[in-house]
């Protein structure tokens, strides 16, 4: 009879369990856009798309660009929307080559160490619970004069976690040579992030051949979302 009814109880328990720890999927907890100074946007920075937001997950966060002596940043452009998403403001445009006669070109693989001399934008926030994260997307669009001269770019995505060292997310994209809508870029991998931990992901992007500033070719970026999931309750804290 005691034997029974301990084996009730272990029943009950993992029904209990199994009813208590779903398992999640993965969705966006950020988006970020480019978006008109009347929406609370930037005309020289990607801003937050507030709707997109997940407050269980995110608690804060921003967005940042920095230049580098390797490129210039161009700001909104002045009529073009190729990479648009949620947002209400034309596309932000990256141009590589510093100022002349500057010399734009970022030899080798793209790495962490690139984001130092070339155009990179930081998207920065503070985790609201356990998560992992799984995949940052964007739309990424080329633009160039003369195909046959402009090298093809690259784009990478380095993550850091509560201060550690940035670690590269996902591969690297290499895009084809001269004008063309690349769609929606995806980096996926799997990082595990602590409640109120830092995260800071840093886009990184580099013309590989690029020696000068040429307003008639650029990068433009936009629709950058970011997905996690939720980790589940312990266990062992569900049981007791």
């Amino acid at each position: 009879m005691t034997l029974t009814r301990h084996c009730f109880t272990c029943i009950v328990v993992a029904g209990f369990l199994g009813f208590a720890v779903p398992m999640a999927d993965a969705g966006v907890i950020l988006s970020y856009d480019s978006l008109l100074p009347s929406s609370g946007g930037s005309a020289t920075a990607l801003s937050r798309i507030n709707s997109q937001t997940d407050s269980e997950l995110v608690s804060s966060s921003g967005a940042n660009n920095t230049f580098g002596n390797k490129a210039i940043m161009a700001g909104i452009h002045g009529s073009q929307n190729n990479v648009d998403g949620l947002g209400d403001q034309n596309d932000l445009v990256f141009r590589f080559g510093s100022t002349p006669p500057g010399d734009g070109i970022l030899s080798g693989p793209l790495t962490a160490g690139h984001a130092a001399s070339g155009p990179r934008i930081d998207f920065t926030y503070t985790a609201a619970k356990d998560q992992t994260l799984t995949d940052f997307s964007m739309k990424f669009f080329n633009n160039s004069n003369n195909a046959s001269s402009y090298g093809a770019r690259d784009a990478g995505l380095f993550v850091s976690v509560a201060g550690a060292a940035y670690i590269q997310f996902g591969s690297l994209f290499t895009s084809a040579t001269g004008n063309g809508n690349h769609g929606t870029v995806t980096f996926s991998d799997s990082v595990s992030v602590g409640s109120g931990d830092v995260v800071n992901f840093r886009l990184t992007l580099t013309d590989r051949t690029r020696t000068n500033n040429d307003p008639q070719a650029g990068t433009r970026i936009g629709d950058v979302n970011i997905s996690a999931i939720a980790e589940p309750a312990s266990l062992g804290l569900i049981a007791m």
